[in-house]
């Protein structure tokens, strides 16, 4: 704890050298008089939104000069951790709470009055009235209306005033505006987040927050004519009205994009993502989260950024930064399919930030749903064959044209992005110098600061081309151990209807589990009883199958009966069955435990 005395701080005159124990005192006390300043101030804040505009300023100011005071604590004191061990415990408190300071700090122009802030800026985004968005978007006339999302409905707006080109970032000086309306429902937390980490960050391929409304809260930004990577690779009717309405297929049909164009946006957004997990000035190490297609959203020209930071959040550890190593939360934010198995812990990481880079990569590369994506490829071989052992040039979309080197080089990516252990996984750096080198055909030499396996991965992907009829015998080798099944729930089919789709679906996954599970304890075969429910406690009991497997298999077993029970009766399973998203996430959760006991995790 650190140690709050009122006494004066006691100098060693120039020359003289304190001993140990007088100097960590000193350091100690002006650090605890630093923090202690920032608590004071933050009981004083006021309670109501209007207190909060009326002080802002003051406020913002306040935490500055609390963040300088607690900063130059830190310099001092860092030159005595080595020689003061129970020192560098008092350093790390204090670099998180700087990292805590510099959120707040950059939230604080959407507090302070309209006046306090700069005309526009391409990294502080201008405070706006609601009249100001009403106007802009006929207010908020359903015709306007271009989207739905966690975070609310996003509008298409005209000119705003307060907003002109001359004060976005060049590349977006031609496009329009959206404005997304936050739902009732939102969480506080979630906008201001949003707001906060937008402010803090500037890159080519972030999506900037142009302005900033707060009763209701809305968010301002530049219009992107393209649409999202998702909608590009689906082209389902409501996407295309979209496009046709931005300017885009008016004369032609809707044409898939290419593998180059697929894999630059990829590259472009990750691109964006390495320097959310770079801190650097006063931008802390965040993480994005929600990592996924319909997060990468193009301009009329397919450049890529990266957008819905809303579930983005900072990673404040302490000491030296391990991407093994992320921020814990009691609110699981995942989107199906691109989320890594401590996702479903609460545990977030540079690590499952990029296994969501990976799966997006296996989905560009094969345009299928991630949900079911490796069963689904494997059903399509004829379910004799392991995902690993499917050739790449198999997997590829063919509507792409993907070249037969760099549709193996993909997959290969993904497996290293999402192989179970953690230290096997490829960093997001090293991935994004391969993409980089496989769009601009450069060969191995050109990566030596890579990993290994990147760089064979790079050299397969500038390797000659062949065509993906002629199947090259140049076999891409195997570097990575293959995710088994899935970490995701990939048994969700959407065919006869929704209710008997999940009840497919029900089944389906109940008789995976208790498939793997009898490989996993084949050694009491012998001794297990036949039926379902018994064999379940047996495996409990006799083979110690974990108590959180055990409830979440009774469940499913009990959801499969009702399956049996309602087969023809809709209505009964619609009230008295799980819903497709209640299911989806069970027999996610289940799927990964089931995962992690057959790798020894």
């Amino acid at each position: 704890m650190l140690l709050r005395s009122t006494t004066s701080r006691s100098c060693t005159p120039k020359g003289e050298v304190a001993d140990p124990k007088t100097r960590m005192e000193q350091i100690a006390n002006t650090m605890a008089e630093a923090l202690l300043a920032e608590e004071l101030a933050d009981k004083a804040k006021m309670s109501t939104r209007r207190k909060k505009k009326k002080k802002g300023s003051e406020q913002s100011a306040q935490l500055r000069g609390d963040a300088d005071a607690l900063r130059e604590a830190v310099d001092v004191a860092d030159a005595y951790t080595d020689a003061l061990p129970g020192l560098e415990a008092e350093v790390n408190s204090a670099r998180a709470r700087l990292e805590q300071l510099a959120l707040q700090d950059a939230v604080s122009p959407f507090v302070v009055e309209t006046a306090a802030l700069p005309a526009a800026a391409s990294s502080v985004a201008v405070v706006l009235t609601f009249g100001e968005l009403e106007s802009a978007t006929d207010s908020f006339a359903p015709e306007r209306l271009i989207g739905k999302g966690g975070f609310g409905h996003v509008y298409c707006a005209g000119a705003i005033a307060s907003l002109p080109a001359e004060g976005r970032p060049p590349t977006l000086r031609a496009t329009g505006l959206a404005v997304k309306r936050a739902s009732a429902a939102l969480d506080m937390r979630d906008f201001e987040t949003e707001v906060a980490i937008l402010q803090s960050c500037a890159h080519a391929h972030l999506l900037p927050l142009l302005g900033v409304c707060a009763e209701p809260a809305c968010l301002v930004f530049p219009l992107m004519a393209g649409g999202s990577l998702q909608a590009r690779l689906d082209l389902d009717p409501r996407d295309v009205a979209y496009l046709q309405a931005m300017g885009h297929f008016v004369q032609a049909p809707p044409k898939p994009l290419t593998w180059r164009q697929r894999l630059r946006a990829v590259m472009q957004a990750t691109e964006a993502l390495v320097y959310l997990h770079t801190p650097h000035e006063r931008k802390p190490r965040t993480l994005h989260r929600d990592f996924k297609p319909a997060n990468i959203l193009l301009d009329h020209d397919l450049h890529a950024y990266l957008g819905d930071t809303g579930f983005a959040k900072a990673a404040r550890q302490s000491g030296e930064f391990s991407r093994h190593a992320g921020a814990t939360t009691g609110r699981i934010m995942c989107s199906p399919g691109y989320a890594d198995v401590d996702v479903l812990n609460g545990e977030y990481s540079e690590l499952t930030d990029g296994f969501a880079v990976g799966v997006t990569l296996l989905v560009v590369l094969t345009r299928r749903d991630p949900v079911r994506i490796e069963d689904a490829i494997e059903v399509a071989h004829g379910g004799n064959l392991d995902f690993g052992d499917i050739p790449a040039e198999e997997l590829a979309e063919s509507s792409a044209n993907w070249p037969l080197q760099i549709a193996r080089a993909i997959k290969e990516l993904y497996r290293g992005l999402c192989v179970v252990k953690h230290r096997k996984r490829l960093t997001l750096p090293d991935v994004l110098r391969t993409l980089i080198a496989i769009l601009e055909g450069h060969p191995t030499s050109q990566l030596t600061q890579q990993q290994p396996e990147a760089a064979s991965v790079a050299h397969m992907a500038a390797a000659p081309e062949g065509s993906m009829a002629e199947g090259s015998d140049a076999s891409a080798s195997t570097t990575y151990e293959a995710s088994p099944l899935s970490l995701q729930v990939r048994k969700m089919r959407a065919e006869d209807g929704p209710e008997r789709s999940v009840q497919r679906n029900v089944t389906d996954a109940f008789n995976t589990c208790m498939r793997r599970l009898a490989t996993m304890y084949k050694h009491a075969e012998a001794q297990a009883p036949e039926d379902f429910d018994e064999r379940i406690n047996y495996w409990r009991e006799a083979c110690g199958l974990p108590e959180e497997v055990y409830t979440r298999l009774h469940t499913l077993r009990r959801w499969r009966n009702m399956c049996e029970h309602y087969i023809d009766q809709p209505e009964r399973w619609a009230s008295k069955g799980p819903s497709a998203t209640v299911a989806s996430q069970h027999i996610a959760g289940l799927q990964v435990r089931i995962d992690s006991l057959m790798q020894g995790r």
